[in-house]
């Protein structure tokens, strides 16, 4: 069966040229991370089904951020198998889509934890979209990475950094062979006083 190619309207192909530009990663690596990442989402269905309780009166703006929060905890704390779930290889160890994450340090009363992220391979699978109770940041300090956060698309290159708030929805992907990344967690001290 010959390979079916996506057509592209210009604009589309105009941005993603830019992107390639700015990366040096293909078209094709850049296309594929953008569309899994899409697709991953909740499907349009859903969405509407949200606008009309919210329009009916019977769903507020705030209910709905803590039941999408409440089912992206629930979806990561049930992932674990697949290429994208977050896997616990060794005490320090974790591997998630293409990435390897590894422990480097954290302070002695745990507010502070630092990972190291490297890409394991080429395949540029993601991290599935989850949050965490403390606030995260990412550093790339080699090659390209695709983070997004609550549905904002981010694009970070070498030397470039995001914060992720604590409870927000996210992802991240690897987008060469290359990538590597340091990431920090802080524990907030009013989280930290309220959970001992």
């Amino acid at each position: 069966m010959p390979k079916k190619h996506l057509v592209l309207d210009y604009d589309v192909h105009a941005k993603l040229g830019k992107r390639k530009r700015q990366t040096g990663i293909p078209l094709r690596n850049i296309g594929n991370v953008i569309l899994r990442s899409v697709l991953s989402a909740a499907p349009a269905v859903s969405d509407v089904v949200v606008d009309r309780l919210k329009q009916m009166g019977r769903l507020s703006e705030e209910e709905h951020v803590d039941l999408a929060r409440a089912a992206a905890h629930e979806l990561s704390a049930a992932a674990t198998t697949g290429d994208c779930a977050m896997n616990w290889v060794s005490e320090t160890d974790r591997i998630a889509g293409s990435w390897l994450i590894r422990r480097i340090g954290q302070t002695e009363d745990m507010s502070c934890e630092v990972l190291h992220a490297v890409a394991r391979d080429r395949r540029g699978r993601p991290i599935l979209p989850h949050t965490h109770e403390a606030d995260e940041w990412i550093l790339v300090v080699e090659g390209s990475v695709l983070v997004c956060i609550a549905g904002q698309h981010i694009l970070l290159g070498p030397s470039e950094s995001a914060c992720i708030p604590a409870g927000e929805i996210h992802d991240a992907t690897a987008l060469s062979g290359e990538t590597r990344a340091l990431v920090v967690f802080f524990v907030s001290p009013a989280k930290q006083h309220l959970g001992g």
